[in-house]
């Protein structure tokens, strides 16, 4: 039993590896649920500006950041060509008789769009790409019919597929549709990190460009350029939250206190010199306004 699970597993991960899928689907990467939200939440999708491709545009600091399918591919380690190869998105739906060959037993006694009796091989593969290239929440034992369509696909005589596009077009569908649960956040950050680093201008920076736009003459520019790490930036955030919250819990004098007992507490000052502890301000500039 152990040799035939380790022979399915060499067969699975030697199909990644023909598809050229293996090092993408070992990919590991820090990731912040609240960024990803926030990326989700204002997000959106249009031709690039000589229009040969699509970019997808988000708001950051009240500043437009964008990134083309073909940089993106680039960041994941996706060479040029795979975005010449089969768009999965725009292929016709297989056929019951094409699905009945992912399964052990290909007769009409076998009941489609279910993960149970699946080539051993397809069943390993299918929970590796779950988990990497096309993340999805819901039920765990139905093989839908976009996992069907991936599943053929890695076939070793299967014509190749974009995955950029496969992922490009699951992330936009999320974006128009949120209900489809979020997913992909560590390729997200790894997109944020090297393609956008994120290069925050200073204020004077910001104010100049508010005047350049409408047209207003500007004064000579500084040089100088923040570059932020946003992930660095939210972990420190974090920290200086918890902080915070760890002071805001020092006892306090209670807001309802009486005159009187504000006239004891002026006549008291020259006894007890003691301030309220100051809580400093929650300042998280680097997130999404």
């Amino acid at each position: 039993m152990k040799k035939q699970s380790s022979q399915e597993a060499k067969i699975a991960v030697n199909l990644c590896h023909q598809k050229n899928l293996d090092a993408l689907m070992s990919l590991e990467h820090n990731w912040s649920e609240e960024l990803t939200g926030q990326f989700y939440a204002r997000a959106y999708f249009e031709d690039s500006d000589d229009g040969s491709e699509e970019k997808v545009k988000r708001l950051m600091e009240g500043l437009e950041y964008s990134i083309t399918i073909s940089q993106f591919a680039s960041v994941l380690g996706l060479d040029a060509s795979n975005l010449s190869k089969i768009d999965l998105h725009l292929q016709p739906a297989l056929s019951p008789k094409t699905i009945r060959k992912l399964y052990v037993d290909d007769s009409n006694k076998l009941t489609l769009g279910t993960v149970k009796g699946l080539l051993p091989h397809f069943d390993l593969l299918l929970k590796m790409i779950k988990t990497t290239i096309s993340p999805k929440s819901g039920d765990k034992l139905a093989l839908t019919a976009r996992y069907a369509a991936l599943l053929w696909s890695m076939r070793t005589y299967a014509p190749p597929f974009s995955v950029m596009k496969y992922i490009w077009n699951e992330i936009q569908a999320i974006v128009l549709d949120p209900s489809k649960g979020v997913a992909y956040a560590p390729f997200q950050h790894i997109m944020i990190h090297r393609k956008n680093v994120v290069k925050i201008k200073s204020n004077e920076h910001k104010i100049n460009q508010i005047l350049r736009d409408a047209s207003h003459e500007i004064p000579q520019e500084s040089e100088d350029e923040d570059y932020i790490d946003l992930f660095k930036a939210y972990e420190a955030d974090l920290a200086a939250r918890a902080a915070g919250a760890s002071s805001s819990r020092t006892p306090q004098d209670s807001d309802e206190d009486t005159e009187e007992d504000d006239d004891d507490e002026n006549n008291d000052a020259d006894d007890d010199d003691v301030s309220d502890p100051l809580i400093p301000p929650y300042n998280a500039s680097f997130l999404v306004p």
